[in-house]
């Protein structure tokens, strides 16, 4: 399974090399993309500065707190993944939506 980012707000998932589903719901270009796999989730971060987390392709929460585009995530735990913006930042969130730490 692979999952893509797209300048038209959406995110794609891919299986076998055929598209299998698309998730919307951001505003702006989808720059950062991460699967969770022994959880089934899969994550989006957005030129909207939101953050989304999907299952089964539905949007399950979405996480506000950077002030600018959020252009990269990495997974660290099977619970956990780090983001980071055009706001200088890197904030260390929970798969439930909270945020558990924000650097500068």
């Amino acid at each position: 399974t692979i999952i893509s980012g797209s300048w038209d707000c959406t995110a794609k998932v891919w299986v076998n090399r055929k598209c299998t589903m698309t998730l919307t719901g951001h505003s702006f270009a989808v720059w950062a993309v991460a699967i969770l796999p022994e959880v089934g989730i899969m994550v989006t971060a957005s030129a909207d500065k939101l953050i989304k987390l999907w299952k089964a392709g539905v949007s399950t929460h979405t996480l506000s707190g950077h002030t600018d585009a959020v252009r990269s995530l990495a997974v660290i735990s099977s619970s956990e993944f780090l983001s980071a913006g055009n706001d200088a930042s890197v904030r260390r969130w929970s798969t439930t939506g909270d945020c558990l730490g924000t650097y500068y």
